[in-house]
């Protein structure tokens, strides 16, 4: 589905990302782990042309895209919900939820099947996003990008900040997400929410691939190594 192949990828005349090469497949969550700083956010912008790939190969379900433009990358199916939850805090929820639909008709008729994973939002679509707690802001962020159909879901520490019982519930959506076969690249730094939920993890560090493995592996090494949180 998704394959990074050797991906040197940053900003301006920055390389960020020296080399990095994953793959995700329908129905697998994929998780990236790291400290602040070590190119989780950057790789999932170089899949989506928000970061520039200088060199390498992106590809999704075997098409080149590393030279698209970022606009045309979210039709193809991606979604994206990025670090911080970016919610428009003084439009509602419901026009939150709206943003990038041209037809009203086709998003009216996906709400109610997308809401259903996020009862909480239910009773708030007229209240501003603004005044939802933080939890409530990521359900929206998530709600949104899944209005869209996507095949594929770049999620950016969507549990940072969040109180215990709000991971559980972001986790829950995760993994509603694998039984839909939907592919899931999940930035994260909390290692425990990683191993519950990724099929396969990659540690990385200096923009660089350091660690590869599966929840069954000894994580030791990456744990200290990557000074990752165990929550």
């Amino acid at each position: 589905m998704l394959e990074l192949v050797n991906v040197y990828a940053g900003y301006g005349t920055g390389v960020v990302l020296h080399g990095i090469s994953l793959r995700v497949k329908p129905g697998e969550v994929v998780g990236l782990l790291g400290r602040n700083g070590a190119g989780k956010t950057t790789t999932l912008k170089s899949v989506l042309g928000l970061a520039r790939a200088y060199s390498g190969s992106v590809k999704f379900e075997a098409r080149e895209i590393s030279r698209w433009p970022a606009h045309e990358i979210p039709r193809l199916g991606i979604g994206y919900v990025p670090q911080g939850r970016r919610v428009f805090p003084q439009l509602t929820v419901k026009e939150n939820l709206l943003i990038g639909w041209m037809k009203a008709s086709i998003y009216h008729s996906r709400l109610d099947q997308v809401l259903g994973s996020f009862p909480p939002l239910i009773d708030r679509l007229d209240q501003r996003a603004g005044t939802l707690s933080g939890g409530e802001q990521q359900m929206v962020a998530i709600a949104r990008a899944l209005l869209m159909q996507p095949k594929m879901m770049l999620l950016d520490e969507p549990t940072e900040g969040l109180m215990l019982s709000l991971v559980r519930e972001v986790e829950r959506l995760v993994r509603a997400m694998k039984e839909q076969q939907l592919g899931v690249l999940l930035a994260e730094q909390r290692l425990d929410t990683a191993l519950r939920l990724c099929d396969r993890i990659y540690g990385l560090e200096k923009g660089t691939v350091v660690w590869e493995g599966t929840p069954n592996d000894d994580v030791d090494d990456l744990r200290k190594h990557l000074e990752i949180r165990m929550e």
